[in-house]
C-alpha cells in the first residue's frame, strides 16, 4: 500500500499489509485525517517494511483490557514475588 500522509517534504510511504489490515487501515487512517490518500495494491515486495501496529487494524487480534495486562503482571515473577508485589514493597 501507498500512504501519502499530507506532510510537507514526507515522501509518500510504502507499507506491506494484510488486505484486511490495509482497507481497515486506509478507511480509518483517511476518516481521522491521519492520511490524505491511502492506495491499497496487491503488489508484493518484501523489501518493503510491514505497516507498523499491524494489530491495531487486525480485527481477528483479541482486546487486552486493562485488567487483563494486572492479571498477567501479576503472573510476571521475580525472584520470590510478583513484580506487582516487589513494586508495592
Amino acid at each position: 500500500m501507498a500512504v501519502e500522509f499530507g506532510v510537507h517534504g514526507m515522501p509518500l510511504q510504502h507499507y506491506r499489509a494484510d488486505s484486511t489490515v490495509a482497507q481497515i487501515f486506509a478507511t480509518e487512517a483517511v476518516q481521522l485525517g491521519l492520511a490524505v490518500k491511502v492506495t491499497i495494491d496487491d503488489l508484493l515486495d518484501l523489501a518493503t517494511k510491514t505497516l507498523p501496529c499491524q494489530r491495531l487494524f487486525n480485527p481477528s487480534c483479541e482486546d487486552v483490557t486493562d485488567a487483563d495486562r494486572k492479571d498477567k503482571q501479576r503472573k510476571t515473577y521475580d525472584g520470590d514475588r510478583t513484580l506487582a508485589d516487589r513494586d508495592l514493597h
